[in-house]
């Protein structure tokens, strides 16, 4: 038995209208958007963080390091952070697989941070001190 595949026609033709004018006039128009948004936010932000209670994440390794190791305290705390952010979404996947649910992948990482918070609480006592 011979089976016949049925064609269709494909039918490319010139697209109706110029789209690119229009999608570049739109990128521009949401560049300009995200400029104003960021220029005003930049005004705003010190009296927000001050309303609402924030501070900046730089300020833990200012309160803990004397001036001329701040960078480095920082650039520790910010390793941390991006190395946990790299890794953490493939335990918290590979706890999901096991589980197949995303409870014990929170409840995880709630401890992570509890256990963090504590090391802070009974391992910083005081700021670090410059021998002179």
């Amino acid at each position: 038995m011979e089976t016949v595949a049925a064609t269709i026609p494909l039918v490319i033709g010139k697209p109706k209208g110029n789209i690119r004018w229009k999608v570049i006039t739109l990128l521009l128009i949401v560049g300009i958007i995200n400029y104003l948004d960021r220029m005003n936010l930049s005004i705003a932000a010190p009296q927000m963080m001050k309303e609402l209670g924030l501070t900046n994440t730089w300020a833990l390794a200012g309160d803990v390091a004397p001036p001329s190791m701040i960078a480095s305290v920082g650039s520790i705390q910010n390793f941390g952070g991006y190395f946990g952010g790299a890794f953490s979404p493939i335990v918290a996947g590979m706890i999901v697989d096991a589980t197949g649910s995303y409870t014990l992948a929170f409840v995880s990482a709630g401890i992570i941070v509890a256990c963090a918070a504590i090391c802070y609480w009974f391992i910083v006592k005081q700021p670090i001190e410059v021998p002179a």
